[in-house]
């Protein structure tokens, strides 16, 4: 990209993040030229992402909080909508298949009822799920510690490293599923069966 342009979008992010106000209050370590010369030669649009961000935007800056959960597939996401929710967050390699048949009706039955609940009820709709999945754990369910089971510890471990310890995005630091690791490295191991 010739260094005209480069220092003509630079001008223009500069400019955006001055006065854009979804941009007030961050702090960065990168100059605009270093983000745009990360950026492809071709412009890529994103229209849909775009609307989205602009409208979930729109909802953060007008209502005093926004009840949102995150979907692993799409029919999960048209679910929560159905039951009211303003709004999701999709993870494309997590849409990416539905699964079968039964897990279809399981995600998606169950998706609606708490989407329901917590729009109706707030936390407390999701309090009672989590009550049952702790519930459930004597049986040998696991999927309430989620941070562990996606492997958080791991990842934060890669971004500590890669950072040099700078980073202020670790998911599990500080957050109330730290405890979980605590628990799980002072458990006996388990006899295989």
């Amino acid at each position: 990209m010739p260094n005209d342009d480069i220092d003509t979008q630079a001008q223009a992010l500069q400019a955006e993040w001055a006065t854009d106000p979804r941009w007030r209050g961050t702090q960065r370590d990168y100059t605009p030229e270093q983000v745009v010369r990360l950026r492809p030669l071709l412009p890529m649009a994103y229209s849909l992402a775009q609307a989205g961000a602009r409208r979930l935007w729109q909802l953060l800056a007008s209502a005093p909080n926004v009840a949102t959960f995150g979907a692993l597939t799409g029919a999960q996401a048209v679910q929560m909508v159905k039951a009211g929710l303003q709004a999701i967050y999709l993870s494309g390699w997590q849409v990416a298949a539905d699964g079968n048949l039964a897990v279809w009706h399981v995600l998606n039955y169950h998706t609606f009822q708490l989407a329901r609940e917590y729009g109706q009820r707030g936390m407390s709709g999701y309090v009672d799920l989590q009550q049952a999945e702790l519930a459930a754990e004597p049986d040998g369910y696991t999927a309430a510690q989620h941070q562990r089971e996606a492997g958080t510890n791991y990842f934060d471990q890669v971004l500590n490293i890669v950072t040099a310890g700078t980073a202020s995005t670790a998911a599990l630091a500080g957050s109330t599923e730290a405890e979980q690791f605590q628990r799980a490295a002072l458990a006996p191991a388990e006899e295989p069966r």
